[in-house]
């Protein structure tokens, strides 16, 4: 199941996993090594998908969202929710992923609500924001990876709490992305653009070059990227430099002034501006911050 596209376009594949219909949580082995290069497809999965960043960092695309993340960060993404990740520059990150069937392994009786929608919250977690989720699902990792007697029962139970703290951090947050999970042929108009700010978010873009390599006008671009991501074009383009950016705060002695730069935005005062809208603080007060969590 899978679109053709040109050089240009984004290829979007479902990706199946192997799941053992008596235990359907499939856990891969080996440890991901999430390049650098720039994001040439998105896929989706059937079941829902949980990682665990070991090390390294970098921006994941979920939906119509972009997430920084680090090592110690889980991510959590339900079925059918189109994604990506990319390492930041120069550098790379390494993953475990587990890849669970919940309707058969959850409590039903315990859950009356839909678990293969939209409703439910994709992203990505640090221990900061949920202590508790993200301590669950290395639990699980560690349960998965070195077997002991009652595994089953044990990462049945973890998965349950898992569960209860998505739901917990969703409503405590109030954020469920507003995205339609096979939203794939509408977004086969502008994944052009797409690809394009990936690969070069860090040098200027204009909206015009953006709809021209799409083959629309600049109205019906932005018509177009509005509908399908739920966001404008700039403020999608703003949103991957700000969280490049947090990569670079957090992972680099850089001033701030060369992080701007870095990221392709025009003056310190831009980087500052955009920063702010996305994570209610300037650069230099997030630096801060991230430097005492880590002590």
């Amino acid at each position: 199941m899978q679109k053709r596209s040109n050089s240009n376009s984004l290829t979007i594949k479902c990706l199946p996993v192997p799941l053992d219909p008596e235990f359907p949580v499939h856990y891969f082995d080996d440890v991901y090594d999430l390049p650098s290069l720039p994001v040439t497809y998105l896929h989706y999965h059937s079941a829902l998908e949980l990682g665990v960043c070991i090390e390294g960092s970098g921006v994941f695309y979920i939906g119509n969202q972009t997430f920084s993340f680090s090592g110690g960060d889980v991510s959590v993404i339900f079925p059918n929710v189109i994604h990506i990740a990319q390492s930041a520059q120069n550098s790379g990150s390494k993953w475990r992923f587990i890849t669970v069937d919940l309707p058969h392994v959850i409590d039903r009786t315990k859950f009356s609500l839909p678990l293969d929608d939209n409703t439910l919250y994709s992203g990505i977690i640090s221990p900061q924001q949920s202590p508790a989720l993200v301590h669950a699902v290395q639990r699980l990792m560690e349960e998965l990876i070195s077997p002991k007697d009652y595994q089953i029962a044990a990462a049945t139970a973890w998965i349950n709490l898992i569960l209860v703290e998505i739901l917990r951090y969703s409503e405590q947050t109030g954020f469920l992305p507003p995205f339609d999970p096979l939203s794939d042929r509408k977004l086969d108009k502008i994944s052009p653009a797409i690809l394009h700010i990936t690969r070069h978010y860090n040098e200027p873009i204009r909206i015009s070059d953006l709809a021209a390599l799409c083959n629309l006008s600049v109205t019906a671009f932005r018509r177009n990227f509005l509908a399908v991501m739920d966001v404008a074009p700039h403020e999608y383009l703003n949103r991957v430099r700000a969280n490049m950016g947090a990569i670079l705060l957090i992972k680099s002695t850089l001033p701030v002034a060369s992080i701007a730069y870095e990221v392709g935005c025009s003056s310190i005062s831009t980087f500052n501006r955009i920063f702010k809208e996305f994570f209610h603080m300037t650069p230099i007060a997030y630096r801060i911050s991230q430097r005492r969590c880590d002590k």
